[in-house]
């Protein structure tokens, strides 16, 4: 499985990263996945540890706990999001278990406690702007022209995955915090979850993980259907 963009200390992101997670997935493959987003990181973006203060855990907004769960969310994401993993904050494929999806939820919700109430797209875009990933097309969701950006972008698979796990966490924390989704923002999350289904992405996830990933962005895909009704 993947872990994003991060600090170029390599061993000290492990050193707190390794005591949270299950038992041997400390795997060469996972290794080699996490030296990969640190390139990424280095070619793109800023570290973890030097984004803005808006990008705080998702656990956390100036000091004060946030526990994600269906008690602390809207009674309409608690009436549609009833599988476990919607609130799974260390599940790579739920909405909010990455590190993109993690951080762009928790400045979402802070972006909303100032007062914002514009269009969820533009705190979006502010904030991949800021990571500086490689510009994408968020409508598309053409393997060829997928496929050429993935190539012309040193790790541009990497890239494009933080990308389609902000617009996801976004798209479902609207939805999670005030019961409602965005039109926009409804388009894209369903571009965003059809693009990770794509072989060609899939693919990057180590392959006894892939039916499980698959099984849960369908789910999501469904659950997204059901948002604006």
């Amino acid at each position: 499985m993947y872990l994003r963009k991060t600090n170029p200390s390599v061993t000290n992101k492990i050193d707190k990263i390794a005591p949270a997670l299950p038992l041997g997935m400390i795997s060469k493959p996972f290794f080699t996945l996490f030296i990969i987003f640190t390139v990424c990181q280095v070619v793109y973006g800023q570290s973890a540890i030097e984004k803005k203060p808006d990008t705080l855990p998702l656990s956390l907004e100036e000091g004060i706990y946030f526990a994600l769960s269906p008690a602390t969310a809207h009674p309409k994401a608690r009436t549609l999001l009833t599988e476990s993993f919607y609130w799974d904050e260390t599940d790579e494929s739920a909405p909010f278990g990455n590190d993109d999806g993690a951080d762009a939820f928790s400045g979402f919700r802070q972006w909303r406690s100032e007062g914002k109430t514009e269009d969820p797209v533009q705190y979006l875009e502010e904030l991949v702007k800021r990571w500086g990933y490689p510009k994408f097309d968020w409508h598309e969701t053409d393997p060829l022209v997928i496929e050429e950006y993935l190539s012309a972008h040193p790790m541009g698979d990497m890239c494009l995955l933080g990308q389609d796990n902000a617009i996801i966490a976004i798209g479902f924390g609207q939805y999670v915090l005030e019961g409602k989704i965005e039109a926009e923002l409804y388009q894209l999350t369903q571009k965003a979850l059809k693009r990770q289904l794509l072989p060609l992405l899939l693919r990057s996830f180590e392959e006894d993980y892939r039916k499980d990933r698959a099984e849960k962005l369908n789910k999501m895909l469904l659950a997204l259907s059901r948002m604006q009704r």
